[in-house]
């Protein structure tokens, strides 16, 4: 490892590239080859109906969600809205410690320290 990426504001993919390259000690090309290669995963085992866990970060699993009769808020007629699969994000507690903490130098390592 290079050095810790200190993000200074908000994490736009662009921002988090350049973490990565910075943490792996790369170009930033390389960081946002390293990030399209991660998302692109992510998204093909959800588009499969797989689930994903990054173990001490968090989980993402589609849910089916039904059929269902809804409103026209414009007309007031009943309208079917179709069956279609939807994305359950669940964070890891202890993501969630790490965040109540605000420890800006956190890891989800295993053991941080290697």
């Amino acid at each position: 490892m290079a050095t810790i990426a200190q993000p200074t504001g908000p994490l736009n993919k662009s921002a988090l590239a350049a973490a990565v390259a910075a943490e792996l000690g790369t170009t930033t090309h390389e960081g946002h080859r390293a990030v399209d290669a991660v998302l692109n995963a992510i998204t093909r085992a959800l588009a499969a109906g797989h689930s994903v866990t990054v173990t001490n970060f968090g989980s993402w699993r589609p849910v089916p969600r039904p059929a269902r009769q809804a409103r026209n808020p414009q007309t007031g007629e009943l309208v079917t809205v179709p069956a279609r699969q939807g994305i359950r994000v669940t964070t890891s507690p202890r993501l969630r410690d790490l965040v109540r903490t605000g420890a800006v130098t956190a890891s989800i390592r295993k053991n941080p320290s290697r």
